[in-house]
């Protein structure tokens, strides 16, 4: 599993929460502009990390239940959909070995439990609108708010379930659960809203400065139509591996909307699985910004319940149509399986126990004395370490200088502490007036260096 900046950030909140110390009301700050998530992945995730003794993994098996949880509710929204325990089996089967599912099944993370709040939203839908079942909006309510507070494009789901309202039109018998599903939804997202009175409505200020930017880069409907298709290409080719331009995704997902228009006439079963891919596909395709695979998690269920319905109505086409479902499943299958082995079986650093293994030997050579650390990397920051000095009780300290520095460097980094401008280096350097020498020089797993800094004697 990564354990970088952001996962030491996470587990140290989540910590805090644990032991009493911070209640947060927000969540991790966004890549899409000055705005912050909700909390309640920080407080989803603590219990994992109490009952794994503060260990980072904890969390990671959290996000990993969550993902096999995503396999179980796909099996029976699709099953029940297509009224065909062919379609819910390959699309389940599509979902637990897809190269995409795997490696964000394993990395502890908020975006990356937005599938299954995702796919339980799209299953309250299905079961509100198709079976009237009405008191399901109160899970509705919850998914939406847990869906935004893994990440923000997750507001394509305002979207599918504006349009679900439109298209089914619903005849509201009991009035309270529609009520109900609001409040849960507003007592949900309360910590948000009450973050946003304290710090002058940062997030509505972050929301409208988007929007600005939107509209002075003009409004043309076919830069909208290209990038959505471009974010459907790119789901497709994420979560099957095959790549957003290649050949193959592209012959894969063009087939795949002819025998849905063809053979499927987007009948019944097939309205909300379309207005899922296609109105989150156009929502994101709204977004002008750079777009990375993450922002699509919102969707990913979407591609295996299409993928698994369409190959499971291939299958009903007399001989042909099983030979070519058959084969196609078998291949698909095959490929995921080669591509998820290569995520399973790769050596990932940093991650947690090379964090513990410096954390130690800082431990051990600072011989208990207080001490300054900083971390040079080109994509990583320090909250990773910090969490463990501060969970080992090691006497880091950051707002005053010590006699003492440790400095790592990470792989890909330029490695230069001497001199160098970060504040945590240049400070102590500037207390001794530039006196200072490296006392020692390590190197662990051909990846970190870790230097450690004194006062020049005499």
């Amino acid at each position: 599993m990564p354990y970088l900046g952001d996962e030491g950030r996470d587990v140290l909140i989540a910590k805090g929460i644990i032991t009493g110390q911070h209640f947060p009301l927000v969540g991790p700050p966004t890549s899409i502009g000055n705005l912050y998530l909700g909390p309640l992945y920080f407080y989803l995730m603590a219990p994992f990390l109490g009952v794994f003794g503060f260990d980072p993994l904890g969390p990671a098996v959290f996000v990993a239940l969550t993902s096999i949880a995503t396999i179980v509710l796909i099996y029976i929204l699709t099953k029940e959909m297509f009224k065909n325990q062919l379609a819910g089996n390959l699309s389940a089967l599509l979902y637990a070995v897809s190269p995409l599912t795997v490696e964000f099944g394993r990395w502890p993370w908020n975006p990356n439990v937005m599938p299954f709040f995702a796919t339980l939203f799209i299953f309250s839908l299905w079961r509100v609108f198709e079976k009237k079942q009405e008191a399901w909006i109160l899970l509705t309510g919850i998914s939406l708010a847990l869906i935004l507070q893994s990440h923000y494009l997750g507001l394509a789901a305002i979207l599918v379930l504006a349009s679900s309202l439109i298209i089914k039109r619903p005849t509201i018998k009991y009035i309270e659960y529609w009520v109900a599903g609001l409040i849960f939804f507003l007592v949900l997202m309360s910590p948000l809203f009450i973050f946003d009175l304290r710090h002058d409505f940062l997030n509505i200020r972050g929301f409208w400065q988007i929007v600005s930017e939107r509209r002075s880069g003009g409004f043309s409907i076919i830069d909208i139509v290209s990038r959505s298709r471009d974010r459907l290409r790119q789901i497709f080719g994420d979560f099957t591996s095959l790549g957003e331009r290649s050949l193959a995704n592209n012959l894969l997902l063009g087939l795949s909307l002819v025998i849905w228009i063809v053979l499927a006439k987007p009948k019944r079963q097939w309205w909300l699985v379309g207005v899922w891919l296609i109105g989150g596909a156009v929502f994101m395709g709204l977004y002008q910004g750079p777009f990375y695979g993450h922002y699509l998690e919102f969707l990913i269920p979407a591609c295996a319940i299409f993928l698994g319905g369409m190959l499971a109505t291939l299958s009903r086409l007399h001989l042909i149509g099983k030979g070519l479902a058959m084969v196609t499943t078998l291949i698909l299958v095959i490929f995921f399986i080669f591509q998820s082995q290569k995520i399973v079986l790769r050596k990932l650093v940093p991650n947690v126990q090379t964090t513990k293994e410096l954390v130690h030997f800082i431990a051990d050579n600072s011989t208990g004395e207080p001490f300054n650390f900083s971390l040079l990397a080109k994509n990583n920051y320090d909250t990773a370490y910090r969490y463990f000095f501060d969970l080992w009780n090691l006497p880091a300290e950051y707002n005053s200088v010590t006699k003492q520095l440790f400095v790592i460097c990470e792989g890909e980094a330029v490695c230069q502490p001497q001199g160098n401008p970060k504040w945590e280096i240049a400070i102590f350097d500037a207390a001794y007036n530039g006196n200072i020498e490296i006392v020692g020089e390590w190197q662990f797993h051909n990846y970190f260096r870790l230097f450690q800094f004194k006062p020049k004697q005499g």
